[in-house]
């Protein structure tokens, strides 16, 4: 039975959080009684080296700061000398449970002492004394910043697990979660006590502390095996999420029950042992997720936090004492690194914003391989070269810098898309303001998507669907809207399959459409100006040339000088439309064209033939094609009448496939090649600024055929 890990609950969320809230102030009242309850001489023994020297002294009591504490007891009874192991932080670090049992003893006889007044023994120097003290209720103002700390990280986790949960409440792997915050409070809580500690608390009371804090600790790793193998799909029945449970928890007895040889197997190989076991279950689901982005995202970010938590603890303390190279961390902010793991857990599980986490993912990792390096290096000139710890750290460092840091940089650019995708050339986003077909500029913007995300689908969307750019399905796919005359898309898949859309790629479509927005914007203004200048020049050649040709045609008394400024009128006329002028449709176009031919093969004798096959199509020709393909006509039909004169003229008009052909035929009697004069290399040029092309040629029977090509 396979249940799939994402069903939203439905119910609200008040009551569980108020429940939740009031067993933690619970929690929180027992342990500031329990501790607040230890008798307080008004010094913080603490330990330096082999002597336990006295701290945080409160005035008037005759012991100077600093000084060594050398042995304490009921007033007139019997001392016991002071041990810095006394106010050792955590019992765990005791090997053997005689080593443990001997410090719950101490413990013991060290509370009875402060029971009543006390008489403490000190050295300062050459000086020594002898305190006498009346031990009173400790206050909450004397507690140290780690009981504040551990508490309000187990806290901190019990309500990140309880709120992911109340999201998804039928998801095994967010069941899970809430165990093991709710387990990670139930290890925290018992160490802020006893850790807090003046100097001593009951030795039972001690050990019950302690279980307790095993308990919690092996729970919150069963807790996270669990969590592993339910996430991000629970491949297996669901009772065998008990295994882990009923596998560890028996181990926890023993150890509570003191069955085990020693403290290694008793606590330290269990707790090894579940975080091992959830990583080798978690990289299986990695590899049986193959092909989900999606899972293997929350996955990575899940391994992730499970290393980075686990390892900053193991680093901190244990490296601090295999190195030597800095102090030990407190134990009380060190287990604040299991709360980088939760939430690492919290924020996988959750799937928040997985689009974003994806790519630091990778940049925590190379920053922990980092680290780890640094430490195995370290470690490794330390036991073999025999090298000074300081000196040890820093050629350490050193060579990591040297060799690992460009090795990071090339994993970042081969891992990270964000890092490796390089922003598209502004050429390419000129070329789509400068598109004035809407096919072309849509293919070309798919085109450019295309090219940065690549991803496993691209489809148009209704252009109404969204107004904004948006990511969808955590990150699966990402929407642009139609804007700037490019049509609106979704896309689907990121790199083949391989990544999530990130807000980064958010912003870098945003930033896309406000480029080509602005280009657009400066293009209408350029063509605004180009425009009005047109239109000046128009002007002046209309009021100028224009008048002066039409007073030279009305003037005239030479026929042949009047035909010409004629046709030079024709050309005006031509050149204003095409500066000005509104356009028309093909088929008016042809009409204005057939009539011109006809008019100027009458003036010169010649018969005109002008056939049209099949209909004409709606197709509106701008201004400048309407003028380049009527001068282009003009010029064909001059050079007939020029150079053939002919008795007829054969015009034949055909649309087939959405281009245009036109046929000038007439009689030719010259010989050879024609001869491309200027007349015949601007229709050239003007056919082609419209992707046609003109062809000449002299047939059998003494007849020459132009043609022009125009695609529609």
């Amino acid at each position: 039975m396979h249940t799939p890990d994402s069903t939203p609950a439905s119910a609200g969320p008040a009551r569980p959080l108020i429940l939740a809230l009031a067993l933690i102030g619970a929690l929180w009242l027992l342990a500031l009684r329990l501790v607040l309850s230890e008798p307080w001489m008004g010094v913080l023994p603490r330990a330096q080296g082999d002597h336990v020297i006295a701290s945080g002294v409160v005035a008037g009591i005759g012991i100077p700061p600093g000084a060594q504490l050398l042995r304490i007891g009921p007033a007139g009874g019997t001392l016991t000398e002071l041990r810095p192991s006394d106010l050792i932080e955590e019992p765990d670090f005791f090997d053997t449970y005689a080593e443990m049992a001997d410090f719950f003893a101490r413990q013991t006889t060290l509370r009875e002492a402060l029971g009543g007044d006390v008489e403490l023994h000190w050295r300062a120097g050459e000086e020594t004394g002898i305190a006498r003290i009346a031990p009173v209720r400790r206050t909450a103002a004397t507690l140290p910043h780690t009981f504040w700390f551990q508490l309000c990280c187990g806290s901190l986790a019990t309500v990140i697990g309880l709120w992911v949960w109340l999201l998804r409440r039928d998801a095994w792997s967010a069941r899970m979660l809430l165990l093991t915050g709710v387990s990670y409070l139930l290890f925290t809580a018992p160490a802020a006590v006893y850790s807090s500690r003046a100097l001593a608390v009951d030795g039972e009371l001690f050990r019950a502390l302690s279980s307790a804090n095993h308990f919690g600790a092996n729970l919150f790793g069963c807790g996270l095996v669990a969590l592993t193998l339910s996430y991000p799909r629970l491949r297996c029945r669901p009772a065998w999420i008990a295994l882990p449970f009923a596998v560890f928890m028996p181990w926890w007895l023993a150890d509570v029950l003191r069955l085990a040889p020693n403290q290694d197997w008793g606590s330290r190989l269990p707790i090894m042992s579940e975080m091992c076991l959830a990583i080798v279950i978690g990289v299986t689901q990695w590899f049986l997720a193959k092909g989900d982005v999606l899972a293997r995202a929350a996955l990575r970010w899940v391994l992730l936090s499970v290393l980075v938590g686990s390892g900053l603890f193991v680093f901190l303390m244990v490296g601090s004492q295999m190195l030597g190279s800095f102090p030990p961390l407190p134990q009380g902010y060190a287990l604040g690194f299991f709360l980088i793991m939760f939430v690492g857990l919290a924020l996988g599980v959750g799937r928040y914003r997985l689009f974003d986490l994806d790519r630091w993912a990778y940049y925590v990792l190379l920053w922990v391989g980092g680290a780890a390096l640094v430490l195995a290096l370290d470690a490794a000139m330390i036991s073999v070269l025999h090298m000074a710890p300081p000196s040890a750290l820093l050629s350490s460092a050193l060579l990591v810098g040297a060799i690992y840091v460009p090795l990071r940089q090339w994993l970042l650019l081969r891992f990270t898309p964000t890092a490796s995708a390089q922003v598209q050339p502004l050429s390419d986003v000129l070329s789509l303001a400068l598109m004035s077909d809407p096919l072309e500029r849509s293919n070309a913007w798919k085109r450019l998507l295309a090219e940065r995300f690549q991803p496993m689908s691209m489809d148009e969307i209704p252009a109404g669907e969204t107004s904004e750019s948006r990511i969808l399905e955590e990150g699966l796919s990402l929407e642009t809207p139609a804007r700037n005359g490019c049509p609106a898309l979704r896309l689907h898949l990121r790199d083949g399959g391989q990544s999530l859309f990130s807000q980064r790629d958010l912003q870098f479509v945003e930033s896309l459409h406000a480029l080509l927005g602005q280009t657009l914007l400066q293009r209408s203004a350029l063509d605004e100006a180009t425009h009005a200048e047109r239109q000046r020049i128009g002007e002046d050649l209309h009021d100028d040339l224009g008048s002066r040709l039409l007073m030279l045609i009305h003037r005239s008394r030479d026929e042949e000088l009047a035909g010409i400024a004629r046709d030079a009128m024709a050309d005006l006329r031509s050149i204003l439309t095409a500066i000005d002028g509104p356009g028309a449709t093909l088929a008016e176009t042809l009409a204005d064209c057939r009539a011109e031919a006809a008019a100027r093969c009458e003036a010169a004798g010649t018969e005109l033939s002008w056939q049209q096959s099949g209909d004409i199509p709606e197709h509106r020709l701008s201004a400048q094609a309407r003028s380049s393909l009527e001068r282009c006509l003009r010029e064909l039909i001059t050079n007939a009448l020029k150079h053939a004169r002919p008795a007829w003229l054969a015009a034949r008009v055909d649309v087939t496939g959405g281009r245009l052909w036109i046929s000038l035929r007439h009689p030719w009697s010259g010989e050879g090649e024609i001869h491309k004069g200027r007349g015949l290399r601007g229709i050239e040029r003007r056919i082609g600024s419209l992707s046609g092309r003109l062809s000449i040629s002299i047939e059998a029977a003494g007849q020459l055929d132009a043609r022009l090509e125009l695609p529609l």
